[in-house]
């Protein structure tokens, strides 16, 4: 009988965020690690950042990074700061990003990833 690790059940379906104008940013529910670990990253940054003005302009960064997760889409700089120009979206996208990546990483099927086949 052989032990299997079925990886395919920690597939999650995508987080989607949708902009004011209806628009549409697909976050795979594959999250590459290198990813995640530049999020926390921007995130400790963030925190340490006295001057509100550079904090936001970080924050705008890591809402390219995050939207750029969407493959389909071209996400720059300057589109973050004219479609997302208000800090309720930013933190929207940041935060919703963080507890999708924490939910992924708890989801309940990865303590039973195991099947057998003989």
């Amino acid at each position: 009988m052989s032990k299997i690790i079925d990886l395919g059940l920690l597939v999650r379906e995508p987080l989607i965020f949708r902009d004011t104008k209806g628009e549409e940013y697909t976050i795979p529910g594959e999250i590459d690690l290198g990813f995640v670990m530049k999020l926390t990253l921007y995130k400790d940054q963030i925190q340490k950042i006295k001057s509100e003005a550079d904090a936001i302009k970080k924050m705008q960064e890591l809402v390219v990074d995050i939207l750029s997760l969407d493959v389909s889409k071209t996400i720059t700089l300057e589109f973050v700061r004219e479609r997302f120009n208000d800090i309720r979206y930013l933190k929207a996208i940041v935060e919703n990003t963080m507890a999708f990546i924490q939910e992924v990483a708890n989801h309940p099927n990865s303590v039973s990833l195991e099947s057998t086949k003989g």
